[in-house]
């Protein structure tokens, strides 16, 4: 028992020593290896320092840097130089460590500087955007603003999905005629502006500004309209002006206005066409005046030789057959026969009717016999 105990202490003493030689070994190994890493790391940091230097001292301005206030940054100050356990002294030297925090000051310094500060806008560029006020005429400033904002936020030629949303024109939910027809004069204000800044503007654009200020409805400054700007630029109102106006003054139910416009219009030697003439009988008729209408009729035909086109006679012809008065005014020698007397007739005397109690001559036969 004895021999055995000793046995066993004398092969631990021999386990304890190999652990410990192999301990020595391990630690001998990393020892080596971590001086290897710093002396590596430290020549590293070296070559880093020396081409910083070299392209400090370039004078060419692409590689040239900005000189930027030497603080130390946060990332620079947490950092500790690495010890050896030999000789307990920096690996690094001084003005390598110096070296080395420039740099990473300087990296850190470009990259929070805004964008704004870091690119300089060509006035060209500045002089290009203040023409879109011209280019984009009519578009409201807050829309106009986005897209220069676009422009000026982009290096290059910004996205059309960013731009196209902007230039899209934005429709009302919910669209009404007096909407529309502010849309309209806006619009056509816009064209002739630009008409008159290119000394294009003729009789076929003064009218069509016209008919839109007859639509929009105020009838104040569609008369005004007529009047000056026809003048201004040495034209004489065609027919077709003269009408725009005598047919808005008749539709918003300004009668006398109408008249005078009339007067007006024969006194500077001009005539209405038969549309006019037209829209003045249909209007009697309407109103059920019909010796108005016959005198305004009558005076048409007197100045043109034809009368105006059925759709104004229309409502004469219905109220001279319903008071049995077509022969007592002489109507069909006066403007002729009723084109659609025909059709009357037919729907009078001879068609058929389908109803059942039009049919119940025939249906009464029918049914007998099915009883039967």
């Amino acid at each position: 028992n004895n021999l055995s105990k000793l046995v066993d202490e004398h092969n631990e003493e021999d386990t304890e020593s190999t652990k410990k030689e192999s301990l020595q070994e391990t630690m001998s190994k990393l020892l080596a290896e971590y001086e290897t890493d710093a002396d590596s790391s430290a020549t590293n940091e070296i070559t880093a320092s020396k081409n910083f230097e070299s392209l400090s001292e370039n004078n060419s301005p692409s590689l040239r840097l900005k000189e930027l206030p030497s603080e130390r940054s946060p990332l620079t100050a947490t950092m500790e130089p690495s010890y050896s356990r030999e000789t307990q002294m920096p690996l690094m030297q001084m003005n390598n460590q110096e070296n080395v925090e420039a740099t990473m000051n300087t990296r850190e310094s470009e990259l929070s500087i805004p964008l704004e500060e870091s690119f300089d806008y060509d006035e060209s560029e500045s002089e290009g955007l203040e023409d879109l006020d011209i280019l984009l005429q009519g578009m409201p400033k807050q829309r106009i603003a986005k897209i220069k904002e676009e422009f000026l936020n982009v290096l290059g030629t910004p996205s059309m999905l960013r731009l196209v949303p902007i230039l899209r024109e934005n429709m009302p939910e919910f669209m009404t005629t007096g909407w529309l027809k502010k849309k309209n004069l806006t619009d056509a204000q816009i064209v002739m502006r630009k008409a008159k800044a290119d000394g294009v503007v003729d009789i076929h654009i003064l009218n069509n500004m016209l008919e839109v200020m007859t639509t929009h409805g105020n009838l104040g400054a569609a008369v005004d309209f007529h009047e000056e700007k026809y003048a201004e630029k040495g034209m004489t109102p065609t027919t077709y002006s003269d009408r725009l106006v005598l047919q808005m003054l008749i539709q918003n139910n300004r009668l006398s206005r109408a008249l005078s416009f009339k007067q007006k219009v024969e006194s500077q030697g001009r005539k209405l066409d038969l549309l006019s003439y037209g829209s003045l009988t249909e209007h009697y008729a309407d109103k059920e005046q019909l010796g108005s209408a016959l005198m305004t009729l009558k005076e048409c035909i007197s100045i043109h030789g034809v009368p105006p086109g059925e759709k104004s006679l229309t409502k004469i012809r219905s109220i001279c057959r319903r008071d049995e008065l077509e022969e007592k005014v002489g109507i069909e020698e006066l403007i002729g026969p009723d084109p659609i007397s025909w059709l009357r007739h037919g729907e009078r005397n001879l068609k058929r009717e389908y109803t059942k109690k039009g049919r119940r001559g025939v249906l009464f036969p029918r049914q007998k016999l099915v009883q039967v």
